[in-house]
């Protein structure tokens, strides 16, 4: 449970809401995460990502954990930089331990880690290489969505 001011001075306990998305990317790519966040919020796909959705004076830890386990799926923005970060490694062991679809949204021409690939599988991705970018956020709105009606 999270706290929020109510606007009214005082603070309301709000549940986070289950069905949406927990999106994990490196720092480097979060222009490239805001962009995938900004489309699946357009159609309609609730999303939780850092440091948007991080209640200030909280700690980011406990914060990251806490919107993994408010959500039904992750997307992993990946790329060189997702691959060699430890904490997105994080992210993704707690996703995989909670049996948490994880859908990887390939923005670079990389193959995953040793640790990276016991998570994420090949077959799993939405290659994102090419331009437009629209065709591929429109290819990951519509997996979104079914997993997340079969996550429900």
């Amino acid at each position: 449970m999270c706290a929020r001011a109510d606007g009214t001075g005082g603070a309301q306990l709000v549940q986070p809401p289950r069905g949406r998305v927990f999106i994990s990317c490196a720092s480097k790519d979060k222009a490239t995460a805001d962009v995938v966040c900004a489309a699946l919020e357009a159609r309609g796909t609730r999303c939780w990502m850092a440091p948007r959705d991080v209640i200030l004076g909280r700690d980011s830890p406990s914060a990251l954990m806490d919107g993994l386990d408010g959500s039904s799926v992750m997307v992993l923005v990946f790329s060189s930089a997702a691959n060699e970060s430890p904490e997105v490694l994080r992210e993704v062991e707690r996703a995989a331990s909670r049996r948490m679809p994880i859908l990887p949204f390939r923005i670079e021409e990389v193959e995953p880690s040793e640790s990276m690939g016991r998570f994420i599988r090949r077959q799993d991705w939405v290659n994102a290489l090419t331009l437009p970018l629209g065709k591929h956020l429109a290819e990951l709105g519509e997996i979104v969505e079914q997993l997340l009606r079969t996550t429900q």
